[in-house]
């Protein structure tokens, strides 16, 4: 795995759904949701800004996205829009999740 040779930071929030645990994989705002060149499906690997978590514009390597997956206990894999960590509601309006 990835992760143990080569251990990487990431968003992950620990607080929404106790005792899950998820990891941010990707963030778009909607301006740049809208940019053919960010439309790539999970398994392509398609990295943006790995190294500066914007909300703007954020995606792991499919190999750190993979990494993420194996681990034991992965069983939940949320896909959201619009989430704001410094709103404080973070996943209580599940109108933009989906998992």
């Amino acid at each position: 795995m990835i992760w143990i040779e080569n251990p990487f930071s990431s968003y992950s929030d620990f607080e929404s759904e106790p005792p899950f645990v998820w990891t941010l994989i990707e963030s778009l705002s909607f301006k740049n949701y809208k940019d053919v060149t960010y439309h790539r499906g999970f398994p392509v690997d398609a990295p943006f800004s790995e190294c500066n978590s914007s909300w703007a514009l954020f995606r792991l390597s499919a190999a750190k996205m993979s990494s993420i997956i194996a681990a034991y206990g992965s069983v939940h894999f949320p896909a959201i829009c619009n989430f704001n960590p410094n709103i404080g509601t973070r996943l209580k309006n599940r109108r933009d999740y989906s998992r």
